[in-house]
């Protein structure tokens, strides 16, 4: 779906990089490393996103326990 979504939004991004050239530099909160490419940018949104599903299927059965949901 990313794939899909970053194929589509191709003229746009590019618009966009010209516009506001930051490619590659620090904008606030954003963490190292900066991607130097609208690819690099897409990459590293899929491992964020991997590591953070990762984390997620690791820990939220345990942050759950003893979590009581109200019922209607």
């Amino acid at each position: 779906m990313i794939d899909q979504t970053a194929s589509q939004l191709e003229s746009a991004q590019r618009r966009n990089f010209e516009r506001w050239p930051v490619l590659g530099k620090y904008v606030w909160p954003n963490p190292r490393p900066y991607p130097k490419t609208y690819a690099g940018e897409v990459d590293k949104l899929k491992n964020w996103l991997a590591k953070r599903l990762d984390w997620m299927d690791a820990n939220i059965e345990q942050l759950a326990e003893g979590v009581r949901i109200p019922s209607r």
